[in-house]
């Protein structure tokens, strides 16, 4: 369906820009990634091994929902 499109596409970008911008400390695994798609009104958090025992998935998603009210509102600066 169109959220799971949306959904592994957004993990797969994430994921490739993360490794292309060598983001994190070299060698430290510690990179995080947030990817937004305003179109799609789509959020993801990617994180490393190392950032995941830190930003688990569900403090990510209180992160994301924490920024929904001003991505609504197109606060884009200030959810971010």
């Amino acid at each position: 369906g169109w959220f799971s499109s949306v959904d592994s596409e957004a993990k797969q970008f994430a994921t490739e820009i993360g490794e292309a911008w060598g983001v994190g400390d070299q060698g430290c695994n510690n990179g995080i990634v947030l990817f937004l798609s305003i179109y799609d009104r789509y959020a993801y958090i990617k994180t490393t091994d190392m950032t995941q025992k830190v930003l688990t998935d569900s403090l990510g998603g209180l992160v994301i929902d924490n920024m929904k009210p001003l991505l609504k509102d197109r606060r884009y600066d200030e959810a971010v």
